[in-house]
């Protein structure tokens, strides 16, 4: 959760970059985090998010992580991002946010469960859990009615060949037909975790 650090990660990337250049950023929604929270207290189900202990109250240190967007998910402490903090945090970095989408998850993906009879029946409908995919630009964005590549085709053709015949593309790279999201393929995440001088990186 510090500031600090991810203002380092973008700024760095800002300047490996060519003028011109892009960066696909994969992060966490804080959003998306509170609402699978209510939704699953709601439901009585058991989420991925924990708050406190029980019935118990958050403490002192969870109540400061939240107000800083820094939640518990899965026992692990992860930052996540409201939409317009990482737009600021980008600029902040030396980029233009040229797009920004949701990439949305089927809830058996977010809750960890093996199939979708488990998801409990409310549940089953959208909205869907999502994360926030931003395209950032260096330099001057590309001026009104030029043509700007979309998403998907920033990403190597070897690798969306491989995700499209898997099936298992996030809705925003599959065809519009498509309306249920899903988790990225491994060679995505492979893909994710690379350093490149233009690439998708999650934070």
């Amino acid at each position: 959760g510090d500031v600090q650090f991810h203002q380092l990660m973008l700024s760095n990337a800002q300047r490996s970059l060519c003028p011109g250049g892009r960066l696909l950023c994969i992060v966490p929604s804080l959003e998306s985090a509170l609402y699978v929270h209510q939704r699953c207290e709601e439901e009585r189900s058991e989420g991925p998010y924990s708050l406190g202990s029980g019935d118990s109250r958050p403490s002192r240190a969870e109540a400061a992580d939240l107000i800083k967007g820094v939640l518990r998910r899965s026992g692990v402490r992860t930052k996540h991002f409201l939409e317009p903090e990482f737009r600021l945090l980008a600029s902040k970095g030396g980029f233009q946010v040229e797009s920004v989408q949701r990439v949305t998850y089927h809830w058996r993906s977010e809750l960890g469960l093996a199939s979708d009879t488990q998801v409990p029946q409310s549940l089953r409908e959208s909205p869907l859990p999502w994360d926030w995919l931003f395209l950032l630009h260096k330099g001057p964005l590309p001026r009104e009615g030029a043509s700007a590549p979309t998403v998907a085709a920033l990403l190597p053709a070897a690798l969306r060949e491989r995700s499209e015949s898997e099936g298992r593309l996030p809705t925003l790279l599959r065809p519009k037909k498509e309306e249920n999201g899903a988790r990225m393929t491994d060679s995505q995440k492979a893909f994710l975790s690379t350093n490149r001088p233009s690439s998708v990186s999650p934070l």
